[in-house]
């Protein structure tokens, strides 16, 4: 079931809970958050978040996983997390929200902290993102983020830039994607390459086609 939450104070509000799920919802044009969860363990997947006059997400003291959700011209933040902890934020679409994308803060003696960011399109944004956190990754073990200021080369046509992408002291993505993110990151194979593959694919055809054919003699 898909709910649409809008022009509301808050479009929908978690606290106290534990192993909830927030998903495939419409939640735009409310007076504050779009969602705010607090002291939560919560997983926000697949939602639509937009003209929020604050934040699309807000996480407070909460863990959990902020995933393919589509947040656009929040008045704000997209995402606005502070205590948060081991929270997954990936494949989220992030574009035009007025102030930045995504803010990440921190009080004395807390933090956030071990938080993994990779898949994200980073488009058309005043300030893009803020960490003033330890612990936090800006790119898994393959690729990182599609920034809209990021500005290098691809030598090797891999899809994913040739340089790290520095943003600032806490945010260093060391695979930035070259091309917004909506899938999977598919190399382009120089075309010397492809008249290779073809004939060693044709040779190991052949030659299984013979086993096959001596077998039946």
């Amino acid at each position: 079931m898909r709910l649409k939450r809008r022009e509301n104070y808050v479009g929908i509000k978690i606290e106290l809970s534990t192993n909830c799920k927030i998903r495939n919802n419409a939640v735009s044009s409310n007076e504050y958050h779009g969602i705010l969860v607090q002291d939560s363990n919560c997983e926000i997947t697949g939602n639509t978040i937009s003209h929020n006059r604050r934040s699309g997400i807000s996480i407070y003291s909460s863990s959990g996983s902020i995933i393919n959700n589509t947040l656009i011209s929040n008045d704000w933040k997209g995402i606005y997390t502070y205590l948060a902890f081991n929270f997954t934020i990936k494949d989220n679409q992030l574009s035009l929200n007025d102030e930045s994308n995504i803010l990440l803060e921190a009080s004395t003696n807390s933090f956030v902290v071990n938080n993994l960011f990779y898949a994200n399109n980073f488009i058309g944004n005043y300030w893009n993102a803020y960490d003033d956190a330890f612990g936090n990754k800006w790119n898994n073990s393959l690729i990182g983020n599609f920034w809209d200021n990021y500005y290098s080369i691809d030598s090797d046509n891999n899809g994913i830039g040739d340089s790290p992408y520095i943003f600032s002291e806490g945010i260093i993505d060391n695979y930035p994607l070259m091309e917004p993110y909506y899938g999977v990151v598919i190399p382009e194979f120089p075309s010397w390459i492809l008249l290779p593959l073809f004939v060693t694919f044709s040779i190991v055809a052949l030659s299984l086609r013979k086993r096959f054919h001596s077998k039946e003699t």
